[in-house]
């Protein structure tokens, strides 16, 4: 209900306002377009949790590119990252670069690990996406090699107190920067990319799940974190044609 009661306070301050304010208008109208932002990422989050925690939730075998994957989100959060002037960097394993799994839900969970390390990294630093497998892939299923692919999201920013470790992945539960000591959400120098919808990193663990893989965090205080997932791949097995990845 906050976006909507912001959206509407704000609206009808504008109105009041008519042409006597500019600037107030320009602040006010500003302020409608943020919250409008944030209550359409707060109903995709919530349909994409709907779906993730469907008893019908079907799982694909797509042939994944993950290099086209790196394209996509680097223009997804190009803004974001200009806004916060961060850089986004991926090194992928040349033998992790094309597999078979669901596209679409490792798409979702890389979208909500980059989201979440996009608010929470300092500004002026960068956000690495690495990718590889853990294991050789010497067991053959169905003339495809299966291995365990290994994705990681790291940035150096505000961190998590290690009470909260653990909690992180509960739906709607979220890290309070003033408790890091490290400064507040909004402050400019840390967790300067506003509050999210609580529900991103509980996205992300249902996503893992379904695709029979893990996910954890370390991360040290004040210095950043590292969010990993590990998940069930084949190498060079049979595939469909890849769909397009959700939110691309």
């Amino acid at each position: 209900r906050t976006p909507i009661s912001a959206i509407r306070g704000a609206a009808e301050t504008l109105a009041d306002l008519g042409d006597e304010d500019g600037a107030m208008s320009a602040r006010l109208t500003s302020m409608i377009l943020s919250h409008a932002e944030r209550l359409e990422e707060m109903i995709r989050d919530l349909l994409d949790l709907s779906r993730l925690e469907s008893p019908d939730l079907r799982v694909s075998e797509d042939t994944v590119d993950i290099e086209e994957m790196a394209g996509a989100l680097r223009s997804m959060f190009e803004h974001a990252c200009a806004r916060r002037e961060l850089t986004l960097e991926f090194e992928l394993d040349p033998a992790a670069v094309r597999v078979t799994t669901d596209g679409r839900l490792l798409f979702v969970v890389l979208r909500n690990l980059i989201e979440n390390a996009t608010r929470f990294a300092f500004e002026g630093t960068s956000v690495l996406v690495l990718a590889r497998l853990v294991d050789d892939g010497s067991v053959v299923v169905d003339g495809g090699a299966r291995a365990t692919m290994r994705v990681e999201v790291v940035d150096r920013g505000v961190g998590i107190p290690i009470a909260q470790q653990e909690r992180v992945f509960e739906r709607y539960y979220q890290v309070e920067a003033a408790r890091t000591g490290t400064g507040s959400i909004g402050s400019g120098s840390a967790g300067g990319g506003g509050r999210g919808s609580g529900l991103g990193l509980s996205i992300v663990k249902h996503a893992v799940r379904a695709l029979d893989g893990a996910v954890g965090v370390q991360s040290t205080l004040g210095e950043g974190s590292t969010f990993w997932v590990e998940v069930p791949v084949t190498l060079g097995g049979p595939g469909t044609e890849p769909d397009q990845p959700a939110g691309a």
